[in-house]
């Protein structure tokens, strides 16, 4: 019998994990528990003009998601990136998205660590080793109170860091309804951050959830959701769709 499994993803991220998933036999829902929206105040606009303006003084820039590469994409449009600049993402479907896009051409490779997709990893990589970076200029792209992490280890390597927020998150609540109709017969559930986790508990309401299984992207993560009360947590490798279905896979075999 088909497993039914709940998938949280942003609207325009989760429909080929969806795809991927029914095609192997799953049964696949896709209610967003994250909703992206630009940065369009005055104040926000006035300074992602002034970065991407002046893109020549920075060495390298820092995309640290999928949504920030969507919003920088934007800006690359009218202030095309320098081929001289070297770009690092988080993850493989960051640098994906980045590397055969039109825009910024000649572009070199999108550096990201492997097998390690987070933070950590990006700050592991050799290129931002403390000798590698002391004195250079990064442009660090990322949503609004984003981690603090990655700007302030690469400061205390000597590297100056200027954040540019282009974007925030929050729970879509006209989603309420929808997941909460759909939960009961769900047996499994693909949560992609510690804050889709919380905003998924929010909209879930009394539903009850912490019996079903979780399936995450990394340790962060699944630590949230222990402290939530989720008795069956499955840690993915990482947050590729490929890890994912492997992840989905080992505990739902079908």
């Amino acid at each position: 019998m088909s497993k039914t499994l709940l998938v949280t993803r942003p609207l325009s991220q989760g429909r080929s994990l969806c795809e991927q998933l029914q095609a192997r036999g799953y049964v696949a829902h896709h209610i967003p528990v994250m909703e992206i929206e630009p940065l369009q105040d005055e104040a926000s606009l006035v300074r992602c003009e002034n970065c991407f303006a002046n893109l020549e003084k920075y060495h390298g820039m820092l995309v640290v998601s999928l949504n920030a590469a969507e919003q920088a994409l934007l800006w690359w449009t009218r202030y095309p990136l320098l081929s001289a600049r070297q770009v690092f993402s988080v993850g493989t479907t960051t640098a994906d998205f980045l590397q055969p896009a039109p825009c910024p051409e000649g572009l070199s490779p999108v550096v990201f660590p492997r097998p390690q997709m987070d933070s950590e990893g990006l700050l592991a990589l050799p290129e931002l080793a403390p000798e590698h970076v002391q004195g250079k200029h990064f442009l660090l792209l990322r949503r609004e109170g984003g981690r603090e992490m990655i700007a302030q280890t690469l400061r205390a390597r000597g590297a100056i860091v200027e954040s540019c927020e282009l974007y925030r998150r929050r729970a879509p609540r006209q989603n309420a309804k929808s997941l909460q109709d759909c939960l009961p017969a769900v047996e499994g559930i693909i949560i992609n951050s510690a804050e889709s986790l919380e905003n998924f508990l929010s909209l879930a309401g009394d539903i009850p959830v912490a019996g079903k299984v979780l399936v995450v992207p990394g340790q962060r993560v699944a630590d949230a959701a222990g402290r939530a009360g989720f008795q069956h947590i499955i840690v993915a490798a990482n947050a590729t769709d490929a890890a994912l279905l492997d992840a989905v896979q080992a505990v739902f075999a079908i």
